[in-house]
């Protein structure tokens, strides 16, 4: 899901985000759910919203 956030909403949601610079995959998709949230359209909410609970229960 992560792959195709960013090649969907990677010029939108990358701006000021430095991915390689975080731990895991798991706080990594929360990174990019939590901007696609707030940068995104309607359907990039909720691909946002569909990816952070998918982070939260791992």
């Amino acid at each position: 899901m992560c792959d195709r956030a960013l090649s969907l909403y990677g010029v939108r949601i990358l701006d000021n985000v430095g991915l390689d610079r975080l731990p895991n995959l798991r706080v990594r998709a929360r990174v990019i759910a939590k901007a696609m949230i707030e940068r995104g359209d309607a359907r990039a909410f909720a691909l946002g919203r569909e990816l952070l609970s998918k982070a939260e229960r791992v």
